[in-house]
């Protein structure tokens, strides 16, 4: 089926103004052909284990390339388990503080 299809009958114009394409969770950029993330910090304050899990899931990275940043996350998480935090307690005074750090630091994506 492929083969009958002439190679000159599709064209790519790099000069074309094509605006990002959303895939896999990142944009791309057909016109200089990057990768970007776009993570959009919300002004809600994530103030129970429930909460601080639902915004690490949204951080989407099937190529592993934003790793470091979500493994921080995932490690803070881990921290929750071990005090036994219920799903929907708040967070302490002192691990609000420090989510509040690494949440801030997860926008840093978008100057990746």
């Amino acid at each position: 089926m492929l083969r009958d299809l002439s190679i000159s009958s599709y064209s790519f114009d790099k000069g074309q103004d094509v605006g990002p394409v959303e895939t896999l969770g990142m944009l791309w950029h057909p016109k200089v052909d990057c990768l970007t993330y776009e993570v959009k910090i919300k002004d809600k304050n994530s103030s129970s284990r429930r909460e601080v899990i639902s915004e690490i899931a949204r951080l989407y990275d099937p190529l592993g390339l934003i790793g470091p940043i979500i493994t921080k996350d995932k490690i803070f998480t881990q921290g929750l388990w071990k005090i036994k935090l219920d799903w929907s307690e708040q967070l302490s005074p002192d691990a609000m503080k420090e989510w509040k750090k690494l949440y801030l630091k997860s926008s840093e994506v978008n100057n990746f």
